[in-house]
């Protein structure tokens, strides 16, 4: 049986707002169920473990291998 989190742990695990979890959601970015009594009521969403992992895993970045400046990183110009 897979293993399922609710909205609100996801968020407190991200350490971001319900919210924006609920907008990851809706704009199909994170894969959710809906298990609320009736379709027409407020959504109740679970996601799969499985799931969040895959989530997590497509955002993940590496370094990149060519040094690019930080915004507001200033340089010593040289004038000749």
């Amino acid at each position: 049986m897979r293993s399922y989190r609710t909205t609100a742990a996801v968020a407190e695990l991200l350490a971001v707002t319900t919210d924006k979890v609920t907008d990851l959601i809706r704009a199909g970015h994170l894969p959710a169920v809906n298990v609320a009594l009736h379709e027409g009521g407020k959504a109740r969403w679970r996601i799969a473990e499985e799931d969040l992992e895959a989530f997590l895993a497509s955002r993940r970045t590496s370094p990149s291998s060519k040094h690019t400046p930080k915004r507001g990183t200033t340089y010593k110009r040289r004038y000749y």
